[in-house]
């Protein structure tokens, strides 16, 4: 998801006039292509991600 939300805008303005699908599937590949040591920044973002949501559901469910 981090990976996508920092590279939409790239792929978007290299190709203008391709569907909301197609650029889903760019980016697809992008990230399939990418080494560990590339997509390690943006999984390590998800963790820290999946802890706050973890977190933030504990204390919703307190209420």
């Amino acid at each position: 998801m981090f990976f996508c939300k920092d590279q939409h805008a790239n792929v978007t303005a290299d190709n203008p006039s391709i569907p909301f699908t197609e650029i889903g599937k760019i980016l697809g590949a992008q990230w399939q292509q990418m080494n560990e040591k590339d997509k390690k920044p943006y999984i390590k973002r998800s963790e820290v991600d999946k802890k706050r949501y973890e977190k933030e559901l504990k204390r919703c469910k307190l209420k």
